[in-house]
């Protein structure tokens, strides 16, 4: 069984962006191209013998994932803030003019004397 993760890792690190839909298509080509080798040897390989291969491979891409995912992935975008519904102000009162004072009372009327 082959260790395949070196020769995608070089695959990878040739990759002028490593996104997760370049990385895939590496996977891809890759996998097709190792199970169509495989099923044209003369004599044929067993099918049993091909599983180990795939699953190989698929164990190098897991771990590659692990490596080339993490530090490609962009950052999760920070959750909006919370907004607690803050309690309604409490009604002002409408203002009341000022009471107008009241002229002064005018003096007692005197007696003519």
């Amino acid at each position: 069984m082959a260790d395949y993760y070196p020769l995608l890792a070089r695959a990878l690190d040739a990759l002028p962006d490593r996104t997760p839909a370049m990385r895939k298509a590496v996977y891809e080509r890759a996998r097709n191209a190792l199970i169509g080798q495989l099923r044209s040897l003369d004599p044929p390989l067993p099918e049993a013998d091909i599983d180990l291969e795939r699953q190989a491979l698929d164990n190098a891409i897991e771990r590659l994932e692990r490596d080339y995912g993490a530090s490609s992935a962009a950052p999760e975008p920070a959750p909006p803030p919370v907004v607690s519904p803050r309690a309604a102000p409490a009604p002002v009162p409408p203002a009341r003019p000022a009471p107008i004072p009241e002229p002064p009372a005018p003096p007692p009327a005197q007696a003519f004397e």
